[in-house]
């Protein structure tokens, strides 16, 4: 028969062994049951570790441990459950610092403390948010962040504990942007991903001192005007969403360096997009593109453009002109033809054209002197070629199976050269 042991912290605690298993009963209902326990190798070197709460610990001594049940190594569910005990008591006895125990049962412990009315709790609660959220523990702040424990917090306590949250803020799972976020105007860098937000609030502009915004599958579908507010912004990621337009104050925000927009239904770009002077990385890929945005060709400071996986039937020669780009991806689209002045961009290091409709590749790609990698896989030429060979910097070829027509004994000859050492892989 499985024995039943009680034992009570205090009024409002209590643990329960039941059907082998350690549970946590708050003013009698059950709150959860215990799941784990960290467990120490003690042949481990600590004394160089700087451990200031058992989150970090668990995170620094991690051993998978996690999926090894107790019973495994000898340790009855009486013997682990009297470690809850242990665990929870020294808890109390400590003002239930938040550090003692893991944050993601303390914090939830604490809160149904509160709502039970337990005097100890009510007068820690707010400190240990605003404690934690001061410490230097990234996993704490986050856990505090995307749980909502900031909406516990008056306004006065907000915005100290904003002014304590660090340049970096990281949320996930929202249904819409909490009103803290517009308070933290000293954060440089804001990530949400896999969110319900349809749109951006105007309010996004208070965010001064933004440097990094990525907004990755939150379903945004539309940008508002005031993004150009944010003068101090580096980068934007806008991938995984559904927007089908860019607003013209886009192109107004001067010190933007790097923008993805991959993965979203866009079709056009505005002609405001030439007036980022300062842009570098440029991704547009996986959208509804069939004409390749003119305005792109204006923008010379581009060293990485990603187009690829859209519906682009042409280039146009006016592509000369960004002769600073290193990487160039078009693969995946409809492409019949490539303009001779693609050996214009001599600086060009990574060109990938494949799968789409080529019949051949103009001789002028020979121009490229710096050359790296090239994808060619997936055309409609039937053999590779020979001049592609004598690209002085190539080391990476990606092509269709080599074994076809005359491709195996084009590969066999240069093989035999003593300078020949182009990795091939075969598609």
């Amino acid at each position: 028969m499985e024995e039943k042991i009680e034992f009570q912290i205090n009024k409002y605690i209590t643990l329960k062994l039941e059907d082998n298993k350690s549970k946590i009963y708050i003013n009698g209902e059950l709150f959860r049951q215990c799941k784990h326990l960290l467990l120490i190798n003690p042949q481990k070197e600590l004394s160089q570790m700087e451990i200031n709460s058992i989150d970090e610990a668990a995170s620094l001594l991690y051993n998978g441990l996690e999926q090894i049940k107790p019973i495994d190594l000898g340790i009855s569910p009486k013997e682990e459950f009297w470690a809850h005990c242990s665990n929870i008591q020294t808890w109390y006895e400590n003002d239930y610092d938040t550090c003692i125990i893991h944050s993601s049962l303390a914090f939830p412990l604490l809160k149904n403390l509160v709502e039970a009315g337990d005097t100890k709790a009510i007068k820690v609660f707010k400190e240990e948010i605003g404690k934690r959220l001061n410490s230097n523990y990234a996993p704490v702040k986050e856990f505090l962040i995307n749980e909502n424990y900031l909406d516990f917090l008056n306004s006065n306590e907000l915005s100290v504990a904003l002014e304590n949250i660090g340049d970096v803020l990281y949320l996930d799972g929202l249904d819409k942007f909490p009103n803290y976020i517009f308070e933290a105007t000293k954060i440089k860098k804001l990530i949400i991903r896999e969110s319900k937000l349809t749109d951006i609030p105007e309010r996004i502009k208070k965010l001064k001192e933004l440097k990094s915004l990525h907004l990755i599958k939150c379903k945004i579908k539309n940008l508002p005007e005031t993004l150009n507010d944010l003068e101090s912004l580096e980068d934007l990621a806008l991938s995984h969403n559904e927007i089908k337009s860019i607003p013209s104050s886009l192109g107004k925000i001067n010190n933007l360096r790097k923008l993805i927009l991959t993965r979203n239904f866009l079709s056009d770009l505005p002609d405001t997009f030439n007036r980022l002077r300062m842009l570098n990385w440029l991704d547009i890929s996986q959208n509804n593109f069939s004409i390749f945005p003119e305005t792109i060709f204006k923008i010379k400071s581009l060293n990485h453009l990603m187009v690829n996986n859209n519906n682009i039937k042409k280039i146009q020669k006016s592509i000369s002109n960004l002769k600073n780009l290193r990487t160039l991806d078009l693969n995946m689209n409809h492409l019949g033809v490539i303009p001779d002045v693609i050996g214009d961009l001599q600086l060009l290091e990574s060109l990938y054209i494949g799968y789409n409709e080529l019949k051949s590749i103009p001789e002028s790609i020979c121009d490229m002197k710096y050359l790296k990698n090239l994808t060619i896989a997936g055309n409609k030429f039937k053999e590779i070629p020979k001049y592609i060979f004598e690209l002085p910097m190539l080391s990476q070829l990606t092509i269709d199976d080599a074994k076809k027509e005359k491709n195996y004994d084009l590969l066999k000859k240069e093989k035999r050269k003593k300078n020949f050492a182009v990795k091939i892989i075969l598609l």
